[in-house]
């Protein structure tokens, strides 16, 4: 669902027939980002639709990327570390506040096809090993884009903060299924390998 087509009467009748959950594509919590990727929703927007669902008990998961990429005036423009903490941090917030349930945390990716996949090979954002190797193209355990000011540590730091407080929110919302326990395995396996690889590339102080 878009949270600007969200209102009292959409929701209702939503109430109606059954419906219990609604997905949303909130992406970002920065203004900027949201008109540089094209979004055309407010952050305000997002607050009104969340509370008409909350009001009516209807569940709502939020779906969110971590480091956006844009063109703006033929520059490229990104959303660094600081400013994807900032969607967690936002995040947080609206579980606390009971007006978000459930959340999936990705990392921005450049599928074939999109204006992302375009931009990025505009700036050279992507090695190009990675074009055709489509299990690296895990938006919920890889990054491939190349931030000229994002380093491994930043985005690692990033994605094993969102998916600490997915799996948490997971566990204490009484979402989790068993039957996608494998599903849950896997990604924490990619997650583990990718911090190891990391581990092992730091030098080590002999002193």
């Amino acid at each position: 669902m878009r949270v600007d087509n969200v209102d009292e009467e959409l929701a209702d009748k939503l109430k109606q027939s059954g419906f219990w959950m609604g997905l949303f594509g909130l992406e970002s919590v920065n203004e900027r980002t949201l008109k540089g990727i094209n979004k055309k929703q407010t952050i305000l927007q997002v607050e009104n639709a969340l509370n008409i669902m909350k009001q009516r008990n209807i569940k709502s998961f939020g779906l969110f990327m971590a480091f956006n990429v844009w063109e703006e005036d033929g520059r490229l423009c990104y959303e660094d570390k600081a400013a994807s903490l900032r969607t967690l941090s936002y995040i947080k917030k609206l579980i606390h506040d009971g007006k978000l349930d459930l959340f999936g945390w990705s990392m921005t990716t450049p599928y074939p096809g999109s204006r992302l996949y375009e931009i990025s090979k505009k700036y050279n954002l992507v090695d190009g090993a990675a074009a055709g190797n489509w299990e690296d193209f895990d938006s919920g355990a890889n990054f491939l884009l190349q931030l000229p000011t994002v380093s491994e540590a930043d985005w690692l730091e990033v994605i094993n903060s969102g998916k600490r407080l997915q799996a948490k929110r997971l566990f204490t919302s009484g979402a989790f299924s068993v039957s996608a326990f494998p599903l849950y395995l896997k990604k924490g396996y990619s997650l583990l390998k990718r911090n190891v690889e990391k581990n092992a590339r730091v030098p080590t102080n002999l002193g």
